[in-house]
């Protein structure tokens, strides 16, 4: 899914899950049609922010809607990350005091940060909640 290296991914530690069917923290009287699970993600020691939280869908359970109706696709956020220049710095002075400082660049890395339970287009449930008619496509830019 990720088109960094595994290095630029870091290190996910899973930390607690939330099963299809149980009821939502925000609202009790609604429930949860995909498996979500929380985690941290552990970056290497030259970016900054060191952790980022990440919300996932659980691959394993994959359905929702039953019949192939829906499936649980994760939701993915792009979020800027520091990256440290490697072998280079910058002379800063202050007070009279030279000082090396770390030069860092910015990039973009995306990170999951949740799961929703998608309608298959084909699906026979789509006129129940839709108007056929209806396009849902963005309109242009500009």
């Amino acid at each position: 899914m990720w088109d960094f290296e595994q290095v630029d991914k870091g290190i996910r530690v899973d930390e607690s899950c939330v099963n299809a069917g149980e009821p939502s923290t925000y609202d009790p009287n609604y429930l949860h049609l995909c498996k979500v699970c929380s985690a941290k993600r552990i970056l290497p020691q030259d970016r900054y922010p060191k952790v980022l939280n990440e919300v996932f869908c659980v691959e394993a359970d994959n359905g929702c809607l039953g019949n192939n109706n829906g499936k649980c696709v994760p939701t993915v956020f792009n979020v800027h990350i520091l990256k440290k220049k490697q072998n280079v710095c910058r002379i800063c002075v202050k007070d009279k005091e030279a000082l090396a400082v770390d030069e860092w660049e910015l990039y973009t890395q995306p990170i999951t940060v949740g799961c929703e339970c998608m309608l298959d287009k084909n699906s026979d449930y789509r006129s129940q909640w839709f108007n056929s008619k209806k396009d849902y496509s963005l309109p242009p830019i500009g």
